[in-house]
């Protein structure tokens, strides 16, 4: 198990069937078969490349400049549209479910285009009035495809080509935030979700079966909102468990919809019973191990690039250092395993440190990963209980949630590694491969075995 030389190209993404790796190089992006690194295509465009996003069926990569996103094919090999944004503000790009339909925000404009693209590859744009921008994020698609989810701000007009002239909308009805529905085939509105006890919507996540939204509120004293997404009706509140609590900054549900995790501004991850809506317990994140079953795995001071560099502690108590000396997260940040067996967190304030749940066992405590320097991405493997971490070194480790083991793989060559600091993750759909991307290059790691 060894990565390939390095590329150029950050931020490398592969396509949703596996086929292509996408590579930003400044103001290009070059296409690469993915089983070769051969270049298939090479996009220029006429400034610095931000996103790069590939349609659902992999034929068409959108990018992201300044002031223009354009679409690239992968069967012409060309440059097939192009969207001109005078003032620059684009954010929350997304593709639909059909592949031939782009949705943005434009923040300053308070309204999402939706940018339509057909068949001749002509374009048409429709947008979606009075939505409140502040909601991170403000839209959202159902995943099963059929719905997107709105955070609508005052009364809603609807889906318009043209917005009628010397018109304002009306907001002296209603002061408060609400979720639209609308339809990602006919882009209708279907209905609205009203959120009473919300005053404004600070962000919305769908559940996988797409039967639920969550709504967490911009103020922490407000409940969040479990919405069912047929009839409308609350299925449940979450209040926060005391004056302390600071706010939301994110919820992630499970794969099988069953719970959900809450996380706090204030480092806090609350973990939710979507059955019976109600609090199962809070994470705690603590400094002290005593837990013989709770795998310890801490990166040794002084090592040899050969050997492996995570010791396993077995001595407890064990004492986990916080490294709050050297920055914190920007957030904090949970992931579930593919199959819901592990919930993986890192807290802002311990920036270092993986903690490992096992959510069979009720949530506990199995393994904790110390690093010597701030973990810069984490990801599970789609397929298998692999976790892998980079903290912006040379290398990726790999904790197996199978055997409980964990391994680090360096990056293959001594001169790459004084040139490569991994901070971007992204797996293959299969589990097979993985890219790791710098601020300047990327490597790619191919697992051989589904040991490794």
């Amino acid at each position: 198990m060894e990565f390939t030389e390095l590329f150029d190209g950050k931020c490398a993404v592969f396509s949703p069937n596996g086929k292509f790796l996408a590579c930003l190089c400044a103001d290009c992006v070059d296409v690469r078969y993915a089983d070769t690194l051969l270049k298939a295509f090479k996009f220029n465009c006429t400034d610095i490349i931000k996103i790069a996003k590939w349609s659902g069926d992999s034929v068409l990569l959108l990018c992201q400049e300044t002031y223009i996103i354009r679409i690239f094919s992968m069967i012409s090999g060309s440059n097939i549209a192009v969207l001109r944004q005078p003032l620059g503000h684009f954010s929350q790009i997304s593709w639909a479910s059909d592949s031939r339909t782009v949705l943005f925000l434009e923040p300053l404009l308070f309204r999402i285009a939706v940018w339509k693209i057909n068949v001749q590859y002509s374009e048409t744009v429709e947008y979606i009035y009075d939505v409140q921008p502040w909601a991170k994020p403000s839209v959202a698609f159902s995943p099963n495809g059929k719905h997107v989810a709105v955070v609508s701000s005052g009364i809603l007009n609807g889906i318009e080509t043209k917005p009628e002239k010397d018109s304002l909308p009306n907001n002296s009805k209603r002061s408060g935030d609400d979720i639209t529905l609308y339809s990602s085939i006919s882009w209708r509105k279907e209905t609205v979700l009203n959120c009473k006890g919300v005053t404004r919507i600070n962000g919305l996540a769908w559940s996988p079966n797409s039967n639920i939204i969550a709504v967490w509120p911009s103020d922490p004293s407000d409940p969040i909102l479990f919405l069912c997404a047929r009839s409308g009706s609350i299925l449940g509140k979450w209040q926060p468990p005391n004056k302390l609590w600071a706010g939301v900054c994110g919820i992630e549900f499970s794969p099988s919809s069953q719970y959900l995790a809450i996380v706090g501004l204030n480092c806090k991850v609350c973990i939710v019973n979507c059955v019976a809506w109600c609090e199962e317990l809070e994470l705690a994140h603590h400094t002290s191990v005593s837990d013989v079953n709770c795998d310890v795995f801490q990166e040794a001071l002084a090592c040899d690039l050969k050997n492996p560099t995570f010791l396993k502690v077995k001595e407890r108590p064990v004492t986990v250092s916080f490294l709050s000396k050297l920055g914190k997260l920007k957030r904090s940040k949970v992931t579930w395993s593919s199959g819901g067996r592990f919930l993986a967190s890192c807290v802002a304030e311990a920036p270092a440190v993986i903690w490992v749940w096992s959510c069979a066992d009720l949530f506990k405590l199995c393994c904790i990963i110390v690093t010597k320097h701030p973990v810069a991405d984490f990801h599970w493997d789609p397929v298998q209980n692999t976790l892998a971490v980079v903290d912006s070194q040379d290398c990726i480790i790999l904790w197996n949630g199978n055997d409980r083991s964990l391994r680090s793989v360096f990056v293959c060559t001594p001169v790459s590694r004084m040139l490569f600091q991994a901070q971007h993750l992204h797996w293959r759909h299969d589990g097979k491969v993985i890219v790791a991307s710098s601020e300047q290059n990327s490597t790619i790691l191919e697992l051989s075995t589904p040991n490794e």
